[in-house]
């Protein structure tokens, strides 16, 4: 028995698709389990544009493929979501020949599998390769080395799950709304002045907001 790491692209599953348009957006699937001709997923999406993340999960329910589609949690640039969805390719033929090990990522149109099987990675990608599924690349991994990826993977959501705990629905909101209108961007598109009027707030007390906020992210990324 081997442990492969494979990495693919797939027509017929919608986490391809959808990073695939945001490309901004990761998706860790932590979680699967098969109901009739379905998987069952728990998944954490991630974007460091809420507007993207948001506009991608309301893009991604409505996909004919997903099912029962339930979001858990959303905070700032991170949201977790139940739901059922038709089984691809892939996971078919996969399911017969080894075992995956979660949590998969999705990411850029592309989809990292780590697969336990007895089969070669010649058989491996022959199995797999059909009119949906291309494999971009295949390595015969070590258990540490494929438990590093689980770990940096989760590893570069923890700041902004601490970091969204932390944050009020206000100072979120604060947040989105300066996001959303550029004072973020380089040069900025909107300044102070105007988002304290947009948000009927003095001047002074949005600046605290601010430097709370700052102090939060900086407490939560050291």
């Amino acid at each position: 028995m081997s442990l492969w790491e494979v990495e693919v692209t797939q027509s017929d599953c919608p986490h391809i698709l959808i990073t695939r348009k945001y490309p901004s957006l990761r998706i860790i699937i932590m979680g699967t389990e098969v109901i009739g001709r379905y998987e069952r997923l728990f998944s954490v999406f991630s974007s460091p544009s809420t507007r993207e993340l948001n506009s991608a999960l309301n893009i991604f329910q409505k996909d004919d493929r997903i099912r029962n589609f339930k979001l858990l949690s959303r905070e700032s640039g991170v949201a977790t979501a139940l739901y059922l969805m038709s089984k691809t390719s892939m996971f078919r033929k996969t399911s017969e020949i080894g075992l995956r090990i979660h949590p998969l990522v999705a990411k850029d149109g592309h989809e990292k599998w780590y697969l336990i099987s007895g089969q070669s990675g010649v058989n491996i990608r022959s199995i797999v390769s059909d009119q949906y599924t291309k494999v971009i690349s295949m390595k015969r991994k070590r258990s540490a080395e494929i438990f590093r990826s689980f770990y940096t993977a989760v590893r570069d959501l923890m700041p902004a799950l601490s970091i969204s705990d932390k944050f009020s629905k206000r100072e979120i909101e604060i947040l989105r709304i300066a996001q959303e209108r550029g004072f973020f961007s380089w040069p900025r598109r909107t300044n102070l002045t105007d988002l304290s009027k947009e948000l009927e707030m003095p001047k002074s007390t949005l600046s605290y907001h601010f430097r709370a906020m700052e102090k939060k992210m900086v407490d939560a990324l050291s």
